[in-house]
Order: structure tokens, then sequence, then C-alpha cells
């Protein structure tokens, strides 16, 4: 079997902890990822942070609330399902910037 990892990458204009959990937790399983572990946490003065553990691999998320931004980074073995996961959150929110690779 070949190394294959496909990353998906961006910023977005948002940084509300609560709703980026349930945003990314809906798109996630509506992308048919098998969500294995969460943890988060909030920072004493600002910022929050979250990672899914996937069967497929992982979604992480780190917010700038001085900014109103958060960065979104999700990693998969499998491109269909990271495709129709960036696909539908793609309709929830606007990219400042975003990019995605493939590492063989």
């Amino acid at each position: 079997m070949k190394t294959r990892i496909e990353n998906f990458s961006g910023i977005i204009k948002h940084s509300d902890e609560r709703w980026l959990k349930e945003v990314l937790t809906n798109n996630l399983q509506r992308a048919g990822f098998n969500i294995l572990d969460f943890t988060d946490h909030q920072f004493e003065k600002f910022g929050y942070s979250a990672v899914w553990l996937l069967g497929e691999s992982h979604l992480a998320v780190h917010t700038f609330p001085e900014n109103c931004n958060a960065y979104i980074e999700l990693s998969s073995c499998l491109p269909k399902k990271g495709e129709l996961f960036w696909e539908n959150l793609s309709q929830e929110v606007v990219f400042a910037k975003e990019a995605r690779r493939i590492m063989e």
C-alpha cells in the first residue's frame, strides 16, 4: 500500500469555539469520517484549540480571537472523504485563505 495523505487547510473569519466544535463535528460525520476521539483546550487569556482523532487521520482547529480567525487543518488518507468534508464546510464558511496538498 502506497503512503498518501491529503492535507486541506484554511483560515476562516470565525473564532467562536462552540460554533466551530459543532460545525466541524457535523461536517466530519456528514463526510463519513470515523471520529475516534476528541479533545479541546480553552486557553486562559484567549484562544481555543481542538483535535479530532479520526480513523482516517485527524482534524485540528486553532483560534485567534484577537483577529476573529480560526485555522483549520484536515489530514486524511481517504481523499474523497476529505474533499466532501471541505466542500460541505465551504458552504457554511468563507475562507480567507485555503490550500490543499498531497504527500506521497
